[in-house]
């Protein structure tokens, strides 16, 4: 009898239930109720209360009502059930849910249309699904759960007494009614604790998604994993090591350029520890409920945050929010970015360090937004505890075995066997589009080399996998497509659209593919609508994965890029109000999507029609951010000649913003600046220098013509009338460090180009000195001397008597600051390059091979000072071929030190150092036939 009266009020709270809105589950780990554990996500939904076995009743306990006897037995049958059968509890949730909807439907009057029928009838969907389409359903939904917590936890007192009642009234024996009061108080104690967490402590929504579907689609996705990981073993032994660090918290930032497999690394990392640790990839999909931030682990915890630069002011909140956590368990935040940028400027800027391009919105690149104002605690945080500027562990290549590995795997898979495979003829094939040995472009590189495709670099081989993709799977996909549901064209559109937007889903896809933009002048759909669109079965064909609330990206990232980039270089004008649209409704997406395909394929024609079709509400400094990202990819390849192409193209333009303008001038600059080009630039200079307060604009400004400077073409006339630009320039705003900075590089490549013209070299130097006179608490003042003695003495190398003394002030300068990596550097190249000059000079030699020897044994950082050092030696020497031998002489003694001064991690990292220099000199000095 009580039983039965409860059952009202249980299912009462179906009400409730339904005005919560949607389904699912938070995500929690395992659960235990009675001795049966439950993992999630049915955890929440399994455990709600006894609403399972109330149903249940409803379903199959009508008779019992007539028969106490038979009522007892049921109940019996009901508690046994409930503890033992997941499966009974899901048939008596739905059930009771349908009997509330058949007896009382009025029950559900009054609440939002979209949750009645349908809602409830795809919630008895979710229950009859297994497997992973459940896990997927469930996912997206969780108020539900908080909603049946909360009201099983309020009636869980009356349950109690309602089984006392029970127990009176039926045959139960006092231990049955113990053994339902057990059950009551286990669901009670875990349904509160289930409940704090969906109302207070709400888990990130971290996720691993592994696809084992082996589509062919996909085959280059991280996410299937169709190749093994291999030649990280280094990599993952360290991360796992950082797991285990006793830290409460700690944090982590790995860089790699594009398919060097920096997610494939967290993804394995995540299989690895998911037994013991909660892992995953944070889901910025699921970003918009922040109340995660009062989050308090039970479990171990790692979140994987990819995508940084896009998310840069989020990531920056939740390190800031546990930068202080001391308690337990772990919580670990791996995350993962394209390399931070930095690129080698024409000349060195004499500062001593590699110098960084501001390729953020603002006036800060995304590791700066992180880092901005970041305290002990954030940088203690850190799992290395840096303290320089190098946060990040930059992920290179793999070994040339892990090599051969990946495509002995990839050629068994594809053929059944190796036979036919040479790798002795395959490496080197594969070494000249991947030189680095980035993991994915060997995978698609074994796949080219093996089908016999001529495939000279990797540009022209993620071409060559886009034109496959295209006829294999695009162009059959879209043939036959039903009436009414759009055309071919259309759905090509949406690819590149949803690729430079990261992916649309939800109301953004809907607003996208209803805009009315998004029709050419006849009133042609540029992209399916959203009624066209529909279930996404159609655009499924292209892109796995999509469904009626989302259309994914193209993946993975540089098949995506260089697929819109060609796209965007062949559309017509119409076309390119795609990316007008896509800026209104996914601008984030949209810029992100530019700075790595400009990273990527910097000389692509695709990048100018995307620059043409910006909208003019595009702020002036996401222009000039786009630029900048072009320029640093462009740099780092050497390639002036297209940063100066890219810079007159920008400056024909008549709307240009001034942060635009100047970043095209500072191409210009440059790139391959001559007298010409000077004579027309150079007024344009001064007007803008003149009339802007922007700081960015003047640095812009200051580079460019701080690096117009190195170039050998320009007389002296010249070089002189671009150092007084500087000098007006830094003048006019003397407390602008920047512009100081930029007037020293300009000296130190002034004293570049100047040859042996030893009274020009001396005016540059004594103005360098001058300046470190002026600003003796700068040590980039005190690093640019230093450079500019370093060059001045190879300028002059054969001047004994001169060259010393400038070696003699060098080493005076290290003197004053011991520890300056730019220093040491500088010293280092000045004593290698004097001691090439003294090749006849044996005592000299001698001498100078012994103050560098004594530099060696001052441990390891400074060994990796000088082996820079000698680098950059190496790179600028001419190299006859008779400095064969001198290079081998200083090679074996850098292996000596090594040897014999420094242990053993830092040995193999110095050891790796001294064979590229190998290689790098033996390009450089070919043995003589």
């Amino acid at each position: 009898m009580a039983l039965t009266a409860y059952i009202p009020r249980l299912t009462g709270t179906l009400r409730t239930l339904g005005m919560a809105g949607d389904i699912g589950s938070a995500g929690m780990g395992g659960l235990a109720i009675a001795g049966v554990t439950l993992t999630a996500p049915w955890s929440l939904v399994a455990a709600a209360g006894l609403l399972g076995v109330a149903g249940y009743a409803v379903w199959k306990g009508q008779k019992a009502e007539q028969d106490h006897d038979a009522k007892a037995d049921q109940i019996r049958t009901w508690v046994e059930s409930f503890a033992r059968s997941e499966a009974c509890r899901k048939r008596g949730l739905a059930a009771a849910i349908e009997e509330r909807r058949r007896t009382d439907p009025d029950a559900l009057k009054g609440l939002p249309a979209e949750i009645t029928d349908d809602h409830l009838a795809t919630f008895l969907t979710i229950l009859a699904s297994d497997g992973e389409a459940q896990t997927r359903l469930l996912g997206k939904h969780d108020k539900f759960v908080r909603a049946v917590s909360a009201t099983t936890l309020r009636h869980l007192a009356d349950v109690r007494h309602d089984l006392e009642r029970v127990g009176f009234e039926t045959a139960l024996t006092l231990a049955d009614v113990r053994e339902l009061r057990e059950v009551v108080q286990l669901s009670r104690d875990d349904t509160a604790e289930l409940l704090r967490y969906a109302r207070l402590n709400r888990q990130p929504p971290i996720a691993i998604e592994v696809d084992a579907t082996r589509d062919d689609r996909t085959r280059f996705v991280f996410r299937q994993r169709r190749l093994t990981c291999v030649g990280r073993d280094s990599e993952r032994t360290d991360l796992g090591a950082w797991l285990d660090d006793p830290r409460p918290f700690s944090w982590d930032l790995w860089t790699g350029h594009a398919g060097m497999g920096k997610s494939r690394v967290a993804l394995e990392l995540c299989l690895e520890r998911q037994e013991t640790w909660d892992v995953g990839f944070y889901q910025w999909d699921r970003d918009a409920d922040r109340q995660w931030q009062d989050w308090k682990p039970e479990f171990d915890t790692l979140i994987v945050f990819d995508y940084v630069a896009q998310h840069a002011e989020r990531i920056r909140c939740f390190l800031d929010r546990f930068a202080r956590y001391a308690g337990s368990p772990r919580v670990r935040m791996l995350l993962l970015e394209r390399p931070i940028p930095r690129f080698e400027r024409p000349q060195a800027r004499g500062d001593g360090k590699e110098g960084f391009l501001s390729l953020n919105i603002g006036e800060q690149g995304w590791w700066t937004t992180l880092d901005a104002g970041s305290g002990s605690s954030l940088r203690a945080a850190h799992a290395r505890r840096y303290e320089g500027d190098r946060p990040d562990r930059e992920l290179t290549g793999i070994s040339e075995p892990a090599l051969d590995a990946m495509v002995t795997q990839e050629w068994a898979e594809a053929t059944g066997s190796t036979a036919g495979l040479d790798l002795a003829k395959v490496r080197p094939l594969i070494a000249k589009i991947t030189p680095d040995r980035r993991p994915l472009y060997i995978a698609m590189a074994a796949e080219a080399v093996r089908e016999h495709k001529h495939v000279p670099d990797a540009e022209t081989l993620i071409e060559h996998i886009r034109d496959k993709e295209s006829d294999k799977h695009w162009t059959p996909a879209l043939k036959n497509i039903p009436t009414g549901r759009g055309d071919a064209a259309a759905y090509r559109r949406l690819m590149c659209l949803a690729t430079m937007c990261g992916g649309l889903g939800g109301k953004t896809l809907t607003a996208l593919l209803d805009d009315p933009a998004m029709a050419d002048g006849a009133g042609t759909r540029l992209v399916p609508s959203s009624g066209q669109y529909d279930r996404g079965d159609i655009y499924g064909r292209l892109v796995p994965d999509a469904d009626g609330n989302s259309a994914p990206k193209l993946e993975p990232d540089l098949l995506g890029e260089c697929f819109a980039l060609q796209h965007l270089a062949t559309c017509g004008r119409a076309d390119r109000k795609m990316v007008e649209v896509a800026w209104r409704h996914a601008p984030k997406g949209l810029l992100d999507f530019a700075r790595r395909a400009a990273m990527n394929f910097p000389n692509h024609p695709g990048l100018d029609e995307f620059s043409r079709a910006l909208p003019h509400a595009v702020p002036d400094a996401a222009r000039a951010w786009l630029m900048k990202s072009r320029i640093s990819a462009l740099l780092a390849a050497s390639d002036a000649a297209m940063i100066g192409a890219i810079g007159r193209f920008a400056l024909q333009r008549p709307d240009l913003g001034e942060q635009e303008e100047s970043t095209a001038l500072f191409a210009v600059l440059s790139g391959s600046a001559d007298e010409e080009l000077l004579s027309n630039v150079i007024p344009r200079v001064r007007v803008l220098a003149r009339d802007t307060e922007n700081a960015m604009v003047r640095e812009n400004l200051a580079m460019g013509l701080s690096d117009a400077i190195s170039s050998r073409s320009l007389s002296g006339d010249w070089v002189d009338c671009l150092l007084q630009e500087l000098r007006n320039l830094r003048n006019a705003h003397r407390e602008d460090e920047s512009l100081r900075d930029e007037l020293a590089a300009g000296l130190n490549n002034a004293i570049e180009v100047s040859g042996s013209e030893i009274r020009r070299i001396n005016r540059f130097l004594e103005e360098l000195r001058c300046l470190r006179s002026e600003h003796p608490k700068d040590d980039a003042m005190l690093e640019h001397l230093a450079v500019g003695l370093e060059r001045a003495s190879e300028q002059r190398g054969g001047d004994f008597n001169y060259a010393d003394n400038l070696l003699n002030e060098l080493s005076t300068l290290r003197e004053t600051d011991p520890d300056s990596y730019g220093i040491a550097e500088s010293e280092a190249s000045a004593l290698i390059s004097a001691i090439m000059f003294s090749e006849s000079e044996v005592s000299r030699a001698a001498d100078l091979l012994g103050r560098l020897q004594a530099r060696l044994s001052a441990g390891p950082k400074l060994c990796t000072q000088l082996i820079r050092g000698m680098g950059l030696a190496i790179r600028h020497s001419g190299a006859p071929p008779r400095h064969r031998a001198v290079w081998e002489s200083f090679l074996a003694m850098f292996a000596r030190a090594i040897e014999a001064a420094v242990p053993g991690p830092d040995r193999d990292a110095l050891a790796a150092a001294v064979e590229e220099l190998r290689v790098a000199y033996r390009a450089k000095c070919p043995e003589q036939e």
